[in-house]
């Protein structure tokens, strides 16, 4: 069991505010991924504070003292998101915030939730397979600029070890190279008709997921 409280608190789960014995780090991440997927569609946090002054806690306890004495799907920010969700979307989203954490969902039953395995609509998947191929063409740019970065290292060796034995004469100004890593076509793409990912936030009014 985890004891160290490091995270965004609008993502924490409860267990995570208020524990002093220790949660569990898995049943964490759930709790946060139902916040980052809420936040995905509706574009604000489900459970929020006024206070940004985490310092003083007052932030953290309003957002604990919603987690589990509210439901989410009860709180005034959360109405109109709330009713352009799907009756299985809901479902899953009160599994993940689930306030006792030995009885939330877990990733196994996540991924063959209902809502999980629907099929994508078109025009989202079409954007997901944009965002596939973009990723694959940074992943292989990646790879072939590793030599870059050995040289550049190389580079920077040298110079720690000349300000190390000798001073450098104010003058002499080395600038190491930066390693641009761009995937070739990407910007035509992007301007394509329908290629373009959904901005976050922006479910239509007439639409559930």
């Amino acid at each position: 069991m985890d004891t160290m409280r490091i995270g965004t608190p609008e993502y924490m789960g409860p267990e995570l505010i208020s524990s002093r014995t220790g949660y569990d780090g898995k049943k964490v991440d759930v709790w946060a991924a139902g916040v980052l997927l809420f936040v995905m569609l509706a574009g604000v946090f489900p459970f929020e504070t006024q206070d940004d002054n985490f310092n003083n806690t007052a932030g953290l306890y309003d957002i604990w003292l919603q987690q589990i004495k509210t439901s989410w799907r009860d709180l005034p920010n959360n109405g109109a998101a709330v009713m352009r969700l799907s009756p299985e979307l809901k479902d899953l989203l009160d599994k993940m915030f689930e306030v006792k954490q030995d009885s939330r969902i877990g990733i196994d039953t996540i991924k063959s939730h209902p809502w999980f395995k629907k099929p994508l609509l078109p025009k989202y998947a079409a954007a997901l397979a944009t965002l596939s191929k973009a990723q694959a063409a940074i992943d292989e740019a990646c790879v072939q600029a590793a030599g870059q970065s050995g040289e550049r290292d190389k580079a920077l060796e040298q110079i720690l070890d000349r300000a190390a034995n000798h001073a450098l004469p104010t003058e002499d100004v080395t600038r190491l190279g930066l390693i641009t890593i761009k995937p070739p076509g990407l910007e035509d793409e992007a301007g394509e008709e329908g290629t373009h990912a959904p901005q976050m936030g922006t479910l239509p009014e007439d639409s559930t997921v």
